[in-house]
């Protein structure tokens, strides 16, 4: 796994690989890092600014989230199911 990209290491980066200035790359970054935050789910956005700091992801908090998301699926889908069987029980009775 490759070392992750800190703040001042991507500032430096973009402004010699890409020729603009220190204050350009910083506006750049936080456009983008504003972007990612607004468009990844809640426990990756809050994990944006960390990862520029250095800081490893935390995989628990995105499981933690898909597995919150997939059981209120579960019960939507299985009150979708009841409603479904009493009205069919209902309609026999």
């Amino acid at each position: 796994m490759e070392k992750p990209l800190k703040y001042t290491e991507l500032v430096i980066a973009l402004t010699t690989r890409i020729g603009i200035t220190e204050a350009q790359a910083k506006k750049s970054i936080a456009l983008i890092t504003g972007e990612l935050k607004a468009r990844l789910p809640d426990p990756v956005a809050a994990q944006v600014d960390g990862l520029l700091a250095g800081e490893a992801f935390d995989y628990k908090e995105l499981l933690d989230y898909k597995w919150e998301s997939f059981r209120e699926q579960a019960d939507h889908k299985l009150n979708q199911w009841k409603s479904k069987a009493s009205d069919w029980i209902d309609k026999i009775i």
